[in-house]
C-alpha cells in the first residue's frame, strides 16, 4: 500500500501513520480538525500516553498530552500566548525560618519561607515574635466544693463548659445539676420532682417555672411535647383515655399525682367557672374590706383633729 493512503499530518518531532479518511490527505481525526479550523496535532489513541511535544534548549516535557500535543502547563502557557518554558518541579516546603536569639519556629511552612502567623506579622511589617502556645484542654474541671468534685473535661480557663458559664455570669461555682437526657418518662417526672420543683406544706409539687398559662410542658423520651401534670399521671396512674387531667389542688403548676385526678370536660369546665367566680367574688370582697378600712382611718383621722 503507498503513502498516499497514509494521514499527510506531521508537526515537529511527529507525523501521522494512521490511514486517510476516504478522499481526504488526512485521517479521519485530523480531517475533523482540519475541518474545525484547528491546528493539527498529534491525535491521542485510546490507551496510549502521548508525550508533550514542547521542549527547548537541554529540556524536553515528558508530561502526557492534554490538548493540542501540549500537556496541561504548556498547553496553558501555548495558549495565552507565552514563550514555553520547562516545568520545575516544586520546592518541599520545610518549617518556619523565623527564629530569634533564644527561640525558633517549628511551625509548618506556609509561604515565602514562614509559617501562617510569622508571615503576616512580616507582610504587616512587624518584629518577629515567637508565636505563644495554647494551653490544651486535656484535663478535668478544676471546680470542687464542700463535698463534691467535678470530674467532667475541661473546656476553657480549666473549667467545663457547665461550670464556666457559671463562672462568666460572675456565680459562685456550685455542684452541676445532672440533666434529665436519656431517662424514661417516669424518671424524667422524678427528675422535675428533685431538681426543677419546690414541695409545699400541701403537698404540692410546684415547679419553678411554667408557661403564660401556668402549665408546663417537657420533652418526653420519644421526643415530643407533653404537660408534665399528663405525663406524671400517666406514669403514676394509668391512661388518661382522652379524659382531661384535673388539678384537686387547684394549682397549674402542681404535678403530684396524688393531687390529680381524671374528670369530663364538662366536669372540668365547670370547675374552672366555680372557681373563677368564687376568685372574682373574693376579689370583690376584698376591694370592699380596703373601702371601708379607708374610711374607718378617715374618720378615726377626723376625731383626732376635732
Amino acid at each position: 500500500m503507498g503513502t498516499a493512503f497514509i494521514c499527510q499530518a506531521e508537526g515537529v518531532g511527529w507525523s501521522c501513520d494512521r490511514y486517510c479518511y476516504g478522499k481526504q490527505p488526512f485521517c479521519l481525526g485530523h480531517y475533523r480538525q482540519n475541518r474545525k479550523g484547528k491546528p493539527l496535532s498529534p491525535i491521542r489513541i485510546p490507551g496510549e500516553s502521548l508525550k508533550c511535544r514542547a521542549g527547548g534548549d537541554g529540556w524536553t516535557c515528558l508530561r502526557d498530552v492534554v490538548a493540542n500535543g501540549f500537556c496541561d502547563v504548556h498547553y496553558r502557557q501555548d495558549r495565552l500566548g507565552r514563550s514555553l518554558k520547562e516545568i520545575t518541579t516544586p520546592r518541599k516546603k520545610g518549617t518556619c525560618k523565623a527564629s530569634g536569639e533564644e527561640w525558633k519556629c517549628e511551625q509548618p511552612e506556609k509561604s515565602l519561607g514562614f509559617c501562617g502567623a510569622h508571615y503576616r506579622q512580616q507582610r504587616l511589617g512587624q518584629s518577629l515574635k515567637p508565636l505563644r502556645v495554647r494551653r490544651s484542654n486535656t484535663g478535668t474541671c478544676s471546680a470542687r466544693g464542700d463535698g463534691w468534685v467535678c470530674s467532667k473535661p475541661s473546656r476553657s480557663m480549666g473549667l467545663c463548659s457547665g461550670h464556666y458559664a457559671q463562672n462568666s455570669k460572675g456565680r459562685e461555682l456550685g455542684d452541676l445539676v445532672p440533666q434529665a437526657t436519656g431517662l424514661n418518662n417516669r424518671a424524667r417526672v422524678e427528675w422535675y420532682r428533685d431538681h426543677k420543683s419546690v414541695v409545699t406544706a400541701d403537698g404540692c409539687w410546684e415547679v419553678t417555672s411554667t408557661g403564660p398559662n401556668g402549665y408546663r410542658q417537657v420533652n418526653t423520651s420519644s421526643g415530643k411535647m407533653r404537660l408534665l401534670h399528663v405525663l406524671a399521671y400517666e406514669e403514676f396512674c394509668g391512661p388518661t383515655l382522652g379524659f382531661p387531667v384535673h388539678h384537686k389542688c387547684a394549682k397549674p403548676a402542681c404535678f403530684n399525682p396524688e393531687h390529680l385526678q381524671l374528670v369530663t370536660q364538662r366536669e372540668n369546665v365547670a370547675e374552672m367557672l366555680e372557681r373563677n367566680a368564687y376568685i372574682k367574688r373574693i376579689e370583690e370582697l376584698e376591694d370592699r374590706v380596703r373601702y371601708l378600712e379607708g374610711l374607718l382611718s378617715a374618720r378615726q383621722g377626723d376625731e383626732v383633729i376635732a
